[in-house]
């Protein structure tokens, strides 16, 4: 029994105390879900699923940030972001497996809001891969935009990535490792230090250190989606890799010629008052 499942069933005991449901059974059927599957959750025997947590959420106002790192209180009292929602799978046509949607930047903001929308997905351009690695996993595609992942990753590459279960964040989520982050204010490419067990927020960092790492709260995450391989459409040219380096190389050595010619003129000037001293 992984931790979020853990989680989920102190919910339930503490709904069956508060008199708010009678029974697993009455619990299960509230949620369209099967009493016997409900049974094995709460006797360890399988996990909680993303839909069930998804309808617990929505139904019994559990809190979604307790269920997926343990930050109190248990129910929410009042209107909040919830962060549980259903991940929508493409299937091929053919039936010999799942395609791969693709999330252009363009479609990047709606998709913080539609991605468990099936009308909105079946929208996005798919595509499909022979790899056999990839049969069998939740992959999506996403766009990358913006220097920050410099040199690893560049503006226009794509990247697939496999889904992570939010009940394996905590343990799945490795440091230092490249993922796509799907928050309440956007998607972002980023490595990852997790610190969802000390602090419930995963610390993003940038490869381009011109930016800061920061912080995001679990409460604030939507989605997690591990980097498995990178699409480009070219190599980048040397010299544009080199770029950012040579810029600050030329910065630094215009700073120290300026420097130079400082103090060049300011040992002049005590030369000047020297001489004069001794003139008078």
């Amino acid at each position: 029994m992984n931790i979020v499942t853990k989680r989920f069933t102190k919910c339930y005991e503490q709904l069956r105390d508060d008199n708010r449901v009678r029974s697993g059974r009455q619990f299960a059927i509230s949620l369209d879900y099967l009493p016997q599957s409900f049974s094995e959750i709460m006797n360890g025997r399988r996990d909680v699923t993303i839909e069930l947590l998804r309808k617990s959420v929505e139904k019994y106002k559990i809190n979604p940030a307790y269920l997926l790192s343990g930050e109190e209180p248990m129910f929410l009292h009042h209107a909040a972001p919830q962060t549980i929602r259903t991940l929508t799978l493409l299937t091929a046509h053919s039936g010999n497996g799942s395609l791969i949607a693709h999330v252009p930047v363009h479609a990047q903001n709606q998709y913080l809001s539609q991605a468990g929308n099936p009308d909105f997905m079946q929208q996005l351009p798919v595509m499909s891969l022979p790899d056999p690695k990839f049969h069998g996993m939740n992959i999506r595609c996403f766009d990358m935009q913006g220097d920050n992942m410099e040199p690893t990753l560049y503006e226009g590459d794509k990247v697939l990535a496999s889904f992570v279960h939010p009940a394996d964040w905590e343990s799945a989520v490795a440091d230092h490792h490249v993922f796509v982050i799907v928050t309440l204010s956007g998607v972002l490419v980023r490595r990852i230090v997790n610190k969802l067990h000390d602090h419930k927020s995963l610390e993003l960092w940038s490869d381009n250190t011109i930016y800061d790492p920061f912080s995001a709260p679990v409460k604030e995450v939507l989605e997690v989606w591990a980097v498995q391989q990178r699409i480009s459409s070219f190599l980048p040219h040397p010299s544009h890799r080199r770029s950012s380096v040579a810029e600050e190389v030329r910065e630094i050595r215009q700073t120290m010629q300026q420097q130079a010619q400082i103090i060049g003129q300011m040992k002049g000037i005590v030369e000047q008052l020297a001489t004069e001293k001794k003139t008078r």
